[in-house]
């Protein structure tokens, strides 16, 4: 079996390491890790299978293994979507056998699954964690997580939401996802001087990553000169569908909303793109007359 090392975050590599490791050695397979230190496991786990195989290898090794199934679950929910029916399944197999885990570990767990359907069950028992764990990074993104996702229903603030990912940036500024929600959040609401900074410490980490060419385009598109715009505008078409849904849903903010519908325009003749998208967009834009006309098509 393989080991592969790449530079990055030490800590969270162990554990990644680690939790692979310890399945296969309960069953007697010791030394045999098909696992992949990462600079970060949620980068890696979002980019490729390496991750999802050493830990769904982890679990048919042994199925009781809590915290692999809940790294699993973690795989599951980037490479598919949160909430898939495998993300689901392998977070209440990891709750199941919770207490096996750690206190902290045991927080992750339940409130991730409380958290799961939409409920806001979780987040209360992950404000505790953070005071009890200052310095858990993975507690502080998974509180970031449930704002950025949940906080509208619970009422939650803009202050509440920027502690917690300044916190995790501040205990790990290495670890690129990190730096997802906060330039979202910032894209959203018109920040300028923020989502520049926050796309910038993302894209020095992850050039490459699964959010760079969505961050590029949009700062082109909001901020850029004139020449960057028209080229970002241009490249429209060339966009994967994911991602003009992303660049979409960062143009909301009442000064961006124009370049939605100019977005909108360009949509229109794309096969692969969502007609109720296009007419949302011409909606926000101002455009009724566009989005009138796409209803009729």
């Amino acid at each position: 079996a393989m080991v592969e090392a790449a530079a990055g975050h030490a800590g969270l590599a162990a554990s990644l390491l680690g939790a692979a490791e310890a399945a296969l050695e309960s069953v007697g397979v010791k030394g045999q890790v098909t696992v992949t230190r990462v600079q970060d496991r949620y980068l890696a786990l979002a980019r490729d299978s390496l991750g999802e195989n050493a830990f769904r290898q982890a679990v048919e090794a042994d199925s009781t293994f809590a915290l692999a199934q809940y790294r699993l679950s973690l795989a599951y929910g980037w490479t598919e979507t949160i909430g898939s029916d495998l993300s689901t399944l392998a977070l209440e197999r990891a709750a199941r056998f919770a207490e096996r885990l750690t206190e902290r570990e045991g927080v992750l767990v339940r409130a991730s699954l409380a958290n799961e359907p939409g409920s806001l069950d979780g987040l209360e028992a992950l404000r505790q964690g953070v005071r009890k764990y200052p310095d858990d990074v993975e507690l502080w993104f998974t509180l970031g997580e449930a704002y950025y996702h949940l906080g509208p229903f619970a009422l939650s603030t803009d202050a509440q939401h920027d502690e917690a990912w300044a916190r995790a940036i501040e205990l790990d500024p290495g670890l690129a996802p990190l730096y997802i929600h906060p330039t979202e959040v910032a894209f959203m609401r018109a920040d300028s001087a923020r989502a520049n900074e926050l796309a910038a410490r993302y894209l020095r980490l992850a050039p490459n990553g699964q959010y760079a060419d969505d961050f590029r385009h949009t700062l082109a598109l909001l901020w850029g000169d004139e020449g960057e715009r028209a080229r970002a505008l241009a490249a429209v078409d060339t966009l994967a569908s994911d991602d003009l849904e992303n660049v979409l849903s960062y143009t909301t903010h009442p000064p961006s909303l124009t370049i939605s519908a100019e977005i909108a325009t360009r949509l229109g003749q794309r096969e692969d793109w969502n007609p109720f998208r296009i007419w949302r967009a011409y909606v926000a834009g101002g455009d009724l007359a566009s989005a009138l006309a796409t209803l009729d098509d």
